[in-house]
């Protein structure tokens, strides 16, 4: 079995340029995904972890150990119990994303 990730197709050679990619089509509201209208709305959507980590440019594992380690985001948890489903406003990770801006690397501490 191969492992590949070019199922069916060749990999490009070394001397192959990538394809460059047209934003005016890619980005267009008939390709989107779901996700990706989720992220767009500006209302009060509820967003699921990999949502949120998409938005946030982080991976689902890292936005899981902030919530352990009550560092991230706020989150609502939807319904009782341990199992409930976790989800985040866009305007709370925002607002978590705000007490990062920096002008200059002397303003934050490691």
């Amino acid at each position: 079995m191969s492992s590949s990730k070019y199922w069916g197709q060749r990999p490009p050679g070394p001397g192959t340029p990538a394809r460059p990619v047209d934003r005016a089509v890619h980005d267009s509201p008939e390709r989107r995904t779901d996700s990706q209208s989720a992220l767009s709305d500006s209302g009060h959507a509820l967003l699921t972890t990999a949502e949120a980590a998409h938005l946030l440019r982080l991976s689902d594992r890292t936005l899981e150990r902030f919530r352990v380690e009550g560092t991230g985001p706020r989150y609502v948890k939807a319904g009782p119990g341990k199992r409930a489903r976790v989800l985040y406003r866009k305007e709370d990770l925002e607002a978590w994303l705000d007490g990062f801006r920096f002008k200059s690397t002397s303003e934050y501490v490691g």
